[in-house]
């Protein structure tokens, strides 16, 4: 990210509109906030692909999204990010409580969680090395961003500010 800086100045810049609800979804399940960066290491908040969250359809549904051929609610910043507050908490839930065992879980896959513990033990770094290469680089992103959100002037990125105002109306 620090040799590309741009390409975290244009993810930060997509989610302006979005971020301050997203992490009210996120508090409101007992989520902390700092998981919300989990949405930009997945996806780079681009407007290509699955949504921010790159949830699969059977994930999707499992957690109340909508996806089909006319709509698919896994692109709802929002909607989505609810859906992805509950699976976190389901999966924190599974890792004995650990946010970090959570997100392998989450790129993993849930059932994952349980027969790494098995494999491995309580021991995180034992953990983390039996992972493969792509949820190792997963968590990397996820700390890389989350650090540089909150230190972005000392790396060189523009300020990361969020209007509390979201630029758009909810009509429900």
């Amino acid at each position: 990210y620090l040799d590309h800086p741009h390409v975290l100045e244009v993810s930060f810049e997509r989610s302006r509109a979005y971020l301050p609800e997203m992490t009210r979804e996120m508090r409101a399940a007992g989520i902390p906030e700092d998981l919300v960066f989990l949405a930009f290491a997945e996806s780079g908040f681009s407007h290509r692909g699955k949504g921010p969250w790159q949830f699969s359809v059977a994930t999707a549904r499992r957690f109340g999204l909508k996806v089909n051929h006319w709509i698919d609610e896994r692109r709802d910043p929002i909607l989505s990010t609810r859906a992805a507050a509950e699976y976190l908490a389901q999966l924190h839930d599974r890792a004995d409580h650990d946010w970090r065992v959570a997100v392998v879980g989450w790129n993993m896959g849930d059932a994952y969680v349980g027969q790494y513990w098995l494999l491995e033990g309580n021991n995180f770094s034992k953990f983390e090395n039996a992972l493969p290469r792509r949820t190792r680089q997963l968590l990397a992103r996820f700390m890389a961003v989350t650090f540089i959100a909150h230190n972005a002037r000392a790396y060189g990125i523009g300020p990361v500010a969020y209007s509390e105002r979201p630029p758009y109306a909810v009509h429900r």
